[in-house]
């Protein structure tokens, strides 16, 4: 069974061989590289002839032949194999025929035979892709602006020459190749551009740079930077705006402790003073008169009382602000109880419901009233003060009055009057107001007010 279908393969390749015609075609060589076995030749008649070549032929473009081989295709062109050449003499390439792809895939144009097979063709089109191999580049063609399929055009990287490193995706590109193709009742199946060498290819122009990918790419990063700018503005103007606090509030401590020195000159060390000059007085007394001595001996006791009551009203004043009751109202009448010498000249009273945000602010108004009675029992000598809270709008208004001497309100808030700049400033600090009103021998009115929601955002 074997021997059968052998020799029946043998028979069928030996009338394949017989069956096989030999022609020799006339004509001139279009396209031939030395790497490749096959080249391409026009005929005297114009059509494109495809030469397989024996091994070791060579053939030369513009080289008028005479190719002698077997005919494996007559339509829709010619193909010859085993090709041997005799050159007839040097003849001229012919010159390339401008076309673009769209018109290599529509077909012969008429005729026996396609008219461009085989006869080099000029093309301008566009880069698609380059696929750069050890030995050759591969081009990805289409017509420029045009939605037609794309074609294969290739060429050999000669020995010392670079990769083709110039050639770029979208750059344009004119090309100067000979096409090869496959047919079908429908016309071109497969399209192939044979480049004789980088030379037939010319750049007109390199891919843009601004492609819509780098685009958005770029406008991504300048937005990102955008973006940290003005989160840094914004860290910086906060940064200035809590330095700015900082030194408002540095300043004002600063304010405080002067007005706590010279309250502590003023009042404590005259108050010391004093005792020290009744005890004195009380020993020279002792054995004489010793009703004159217990007259001084209860004057610095006095001296030295009122010394502890206003040591100890500083101190609380300093210490109970953060620990008292956090409501505006309570802070103010706990503070009230909890000054023993106050007892019965001080007293407080208020007016509608308190705001929300008042009791953020109640340290300040606790000082601005420790600081006003104080000014109005140990500087005035009133006999009483009264406190008025009265809450509307969103404001608190503290008005604090006493009976006292009085001064002349002129100038009030030199250096002679720290204390009233203190009380200023920490309302006005906080987007407050603060006034004061005094008439000699008719008493003082104090009236600091505030709009919490205008607090808030200071």
């Amino acid at each position: 069974m074997v021997r059968i279908l052998l020799s029946a393969a043998l028979c069928a390749t030996a009338q394949d061989a017989v069956a096989r015609p030999v022609e020799t075609v006339r004509g001139v060589v279009t396209f031939e590289r030395s790497s490749d076995a096959f080249a391409f030749m026009r005929r005297s008649d114009g059509a494109g002839v495809r030469l397989g070549l024996a091994r070791g032929e060579h053939v030369k473009v513009g080289d008028t032949i005479d190719a002698t081989g077997e005919v494996t295709q007559t339509a829709p062109m010619l193909r010859l194999e085993g090709v041997k050449a005799m050159r007839v003499g040097a003849g001229r390439a012919p010159l390339p025929v401008a076309t673009t792809i769209a018109g290599l895939y529509s077909g012969s144009g008429g005729g026996a035979h396609p008219p461009l097979f085989g006869l080099p063709v000029e093309v301008t089109a566009r880069v698609l892709d380059v696929n750069r191999r050890r030995t050759q580049v591969q081009l990805q063609l289409a017509d420029i602006g045009a939605d037609t399929p794309s074609v294969t055009a290739s060429y050999r990287l000669d020995e010392g020459r670079p990769m083709g490193g110039d050639m770029k995706i979208g750059a344009v590109v004119r090309v100067v190749a000979v096409p090869s193709m496959a047919f079908t009742f429908d016309g071109v199946e497969m399209l192939t551009l044979n480049i004789q060498s980088r030379d037939a290819v010319q750049i007109l122009s390199l891919p843009s740079w601004w492609t819509p990918g780098k685009v958005w790419a770029l406008s991504g990063a300048l937005a990102v930077v955008f973006a940290m700018l003005v989160g840094w503005l914004i860290l910086l103007s906060r940064a200035i705006a809590a330095k700015r606090v900082a030194l408002a509030e540095a300043d004002l401590s600063r304010r405080e402790r002067l007005r706590l020195a010279s309250d502590l000159h003023d009042n404590f060390q005259q108050l010391l003073a004093g005792s020290m000059f009744h005890i004195n007085a009380a020993f020279n007394y002792f054995g004489s008169n010793s009703e004159r001595a217990l007259h001084h001996l209860e004057g610095a006791r006095n001296a030295l009382a009122h010394t502890q009551t206003g040591l100890r009203t500083a101190l609380w004043g300093m210490t109970e602000e953060s620990e008292g009751p956090k409501s505006l109202v309570a802070l103010l009448d706990y503070a009230i109880s909890r000054m023993a010498h106050w007892e019965g000249i001080v007293t407080l009273r208020h007016k509608g419901r308190e705001p929300l945000g008042a009791g953020k602010y109640a340290g300040r108004f606790l000082t601005i009233m420790q600081e006003a009675v104080a000014n109005a029992i140990n500087h005035g000598a009133a006999a009483s003060v009264r406190v008025r809270l009265s809450f509307a709008g969103g404001s608190v208004r503290m008005t604090v009055k006493d009976d006292g001497c009085g001064f002349d309100a002129g100038g009030t808030f030199g250096s002679d009057h720290m204390g009233l700049a203190s009380m200023k400033s920490r309302i006005e600090l906080v987007g407050g107001t603060f006034s004061i009103r005094s008439v000699r021998g008719k008493g003082t009115t104090i009236r600091a007010e505030l709009k919490t929601a205008a607090a808030a955002t200071a």
